[in-house]
């Protein structure tokens, strides 16, 4: 009787420990965080998803946007669409740091880079997001006009 009663302890000790290795499913945990190209069109824009992380919705929705059009301007755009590579517009080394008051003023508060993007904001949806637990992750959909871009940094003397 007693070993019958040790043997079923053993048992149920058994099956607590093999029930509770089971991994849990975490939601959103990671963020593939690199701009990826969606769609191009022939008058130069580039549809691209970006992430961003704030406090809310909206300003990690911000910070996703400047986060693309910055790497349109000094990285390019490498991943995505299949045989697409977009070279970044400034090729210059260290041009972000050589040109860092004007692209401080670019990318700031009312910054000019709103004017060379378009974003759908009825697709920031809940699904894009995740919340942490001081932060909001997102990832959002925005339309990058490259031409209009490369004639801006051009007329500004940023780039040949």
């Amino acid at each position: 009787m007693k070993t019958s009663y040790i043997g079923k302890i053993l048992l149920l000790t058994c099956l607590v420990m093999v029930c509770s290795c089971v991994t849990k499913e975490s939601i959103g945990a990671y963020y593939d965080t690199e701009t990826v190209c969606l769609r191009t069109d022939m008058a130069g824009s580039l549809t691209l998803r970006a992430c961003g992380e704030g406090k809310g919705r909206w300003s990690a929705a911000d910070k996703a946007v400047k986060r693309a059009v910055h790497d349109v301007i000094f990285k390019g755009i490498t991943r995505g669409l299949e045989g697409y590579m977009s070279m970044p517009i400034v090729t210059e080394a260290n041009g972000e740091e050589n040109h860092q008051g004007y692209f401080a003023k670019f990318f700031g508060e009312n910054g000019d880079y709103k004017k060379y993007v378009d974003m759908d904001e009825d697709k920031l949806k809940k699904r894009e997001r995740t919340k942490n637990m001081n932060t909001v992750k997102v990832a959002v959909t925005v339309i990058v006009n490259r031409a209009a871009l490369v004639e801006r940094l051009r007329t500004d003397g940023i780039i040949k």
